[in-house]
């Protein structure tokens, strides 16, 4: 008597998970804020324009994010993903911001 084959399915991978600031891509199918985008003792800013990465202080992070409606106690861990920076901003533009908050536990 001859021996059935049995076909197994194999199912798609997934794909990876990516940075949710720069876009880059991970080893795990969940979505992530890279090292390089986020600190989670500081607060970043990164521009979608051109890439730029800048670590802001306390006061100036605030100011910023008050300036745009939103009001925080404590910007650490904060990652402010903007359309474009002070330096590549022409005058007349408004500010589009996403703000993501790095967040451990649980």
């Amino acid at each position: 008597m001859g021996r059935k084959a049995t076909a197994i399915r194999i199912e798609e991978t997934a794909h990876p998970g990516s940075c949710v600031v720069c876009g880059k891509a991970g080893s795990s199918p969940h979505d992530f804020i890279c090292s390089d985008c986020g600190d989670p003792l500081e607060a970043t800013l990164f521009c979608r324009r051109c890439h730029r990465r800048l670590t802001l202080d306390a006061a100036t992070a605030l100011a910023f994010l008050a300036e745009n409606g939103y009001e925080f106690e404590d910007v650490r861990g904060i990652v402010l993903k903007v359309d474009s920076c002070g330096e590549c901003m022409s005058d007349d533009q408004v500010v589009d911001m996403d703000v993501y908050r790095l967040r451990f536990g649980r």
